[in-house]
């Protein structure tokens, strides 16, 4: 019942941005800024979902409000500053000025003042939703829940090693990794 409901609010979600939307940022920026948030989170040890949500939030609000350019790296950091503070646990949890330092490439001169002031602005043009539900959900879901059992055979014969249940989870988790890179993913 709850793997539904997740589904229903995963559909509705989804409905809401489509590949027309995101017309507002071109394929190559946006891949820019996706690895922009991941190189981020993996240098603050974030969780991947943390980094998935920080992708959907700034989908969401360049697809609906668009940006100027060079503010761009801004909304994505701010974007994994609002999924961290959903998403991780109190202590893992950066801070403004850790966010800043490990986004000094892209953002050299910003403040402290400057990424709350940005914060606050995302949240308003999120309407104070930070739910949302990542395509990671359901890969991990279907791996909790079990894709592959120890009773499985693979062509009638051999069962279903360790070794095979671990490759599938790594395969999987790879791919909805690799589908925050691109739009043709993304359609719904």
């Amino acid at each position: 019942c709850s793997v539904i409901n997740i589904l229903i609010v995963y559909l509705i979600q989804m409905a809401c941005i489509s590949q027309q939307d995101l017309i507002q940022i071109s394929q190559q920026s946006r891949k820019y800024l996706v690895n922009f948030i991941r190189e981020i989170g993996e240098k603050l040890r974030l969780s991947m979902e943390t980094i998935h949500i920080g992708v959907a939030y700034m989908d969401y609000l360049l697809s609906k409000y668009g940006s100027q350019r060079e503010r761009y790296y801004m909304i994505a950091t701010t974007c994994l500053v609002l999924a961290a503070k959903y998403d991780e646990l109190d202590r893992n949890i950066p801070s403004a000025q850790e966010f800043l330092k490990a986004a000094s490439a892209k953002l050299p001169l910003s403040r402290v003042e400057d990424l709350k002031e940005c914060e606050i602005v995302c949240l308003r043009y999120l309407e104070w939703n930070l739910r949302v539900i990542t395509p990671l959900i359901f890969v991990q879901i279907l791996l909790t829940q079990g894709v592959l059992h120890s009773s499985d055979t693979i062509n009638g014969k051999e069962s279903v090693t360790p070794f095979i249940a671990k490759e599938v989870r790594t395969k999987a988790l790879y791919f909805s990794n690799l589908a925050l890179q691109y739009y043709d993913i993304l359609q719904y």
